[in-house]
C-alpha cells in the first residue's frame, strides 16, 4: 500500500536512509521536511512495515524528486515504480509541470525505471558522489519535452558562445565540450514563467550553478556528521 508519510514512519524511513545512502537524511531532517508544505513524502507499507519511501520538493512549477529508496528484501515487486508514479501524480495535482531527479550513473535499474516513466538524461556531473566516488546523472521530465528539445537543438546549431545569465561570464560551447569550471549538460537549465506561461532557458557557470542549488539544500546537522563517522 502506498500512502502519505506520517510522523510514526520517520524512524523506519531514517533507517532506510542509513542503510542505502552514503549521505543519509537524519530522522530530524525528515521530520522538519515533512512539516513543510513544499514537500511531499510517500511510503510503501507492507504488513505494517515501511518497505520504501520517496520524497518530492516543489519549487514553484518545478518538482525535485529528492529521495527514492526500497528495502533490498522488497525489491522486484514494483514498489519503486509505484512510489515514483504516485509522486508524479501528486506533483501534477499541485501544478508542477517539470520534474527533476539525480541518480548515480551506476544505478542502471533505477535509470531504466525513470526512463520508462518519461525521464530523460540531461547531463552528468563528474565525481559528485562519495562512498564510493561516482558520477551523478541528471534526469528531467516535463510536458514541454518535444517542443523544448527541438528549441534547444536549434539553439545548439546556431550558438558557438553562450554567457552565464546570472554573472555574464562567457561560456564556450563547441563540439559538445565546455571550458573548465562550466556546468555541463545536454541542455541548459529552464524555468516556467507565470507571466507568459512559457518555458525559458538560462545558462549558468559552475559558480552560479552552485549558488542556485545551495538554496535547495538542507544543511547537514551536527548529528548527521556524527552518524557518518
Amino acid at each position: 500500500m502506498i500512502r502519505p508519510m506520517r510522523e510514526e514512519d520517520l524512524k523506519q524511513a531514517a533507517d532506510l536512509e542509513k542503510r542505502y545512502f552514503s549521505l543519509p537524511w537524519s530522522e530530524k531532517t525528515l521530520r522538519e521536511s515533512l512539516e513543510r508544505q513544499e514537500y511531499v513524502f510517500l511510503v510503501a507499507e507492507e504488513e505494517g512495515q515501511i518497505a520504501g519511501y520517496a520524497g518530492l520538493l516543489q519549487v514553484m512549477e518545478e518538482g525535485d524528486i529528492t529521495n527514492v529508496v526500497v528495502d533490498e528484501s522488497c525489491r522486484g515487486r514494483g514498489l519503486g515504480r509505484g512510489l515514483v508514479s504516485r509522486l508524479l501524480e501528486e506533483g501534477k495535482a499541485r501544478g508542477i509541470r517539470a520534474f527533476t531527479l539525480e541518480v548515480r550513473v551506476g544505478n542502471a535499474g533505477a535509470i531504466r525505471l525513470y526512463e520508462e516513466l518519461g525521464f530523460r538524461s540531461e547531463g552528468v556531473r563528474k565525481g559528485f558522489y562519495d562512498l564510493p566516488k561516482e558520477d551523478l546523472k541528471y534526469l528531467t521530465s516535463d510536458k514541454e519535452d518535444k517542443s523544448m528539445r527541438q528549441y534547444i537543438d536549434q539553439e545548439k546549431r546556431v550558438l558557438e558562445k553562450i554567457v552565464c545569465n546570472r554573472c555574464g561570464r562567457e561560456l564556450q560551447l563547441e563540439k559538445g565540450l565546455v571550458q573548465e569550471g562550466v556546468f555541463t549538460g545536454d541542455v541548459q537549465w529552464g524555468y516556467f514563467s507565470r507571466h507568459d506561461g512559457e518555458r525559458h532557458r538560462f545558462d549558468l557557470c559552475e559558480e552560479c550553478y552552485e549558488h542556485l542549488i545551495s538554496s535547495f539544500r538542507i544543511p547537514v546537522e551536527k548529528e548527521d556528521e556524527t552518524e557518518l563517522l
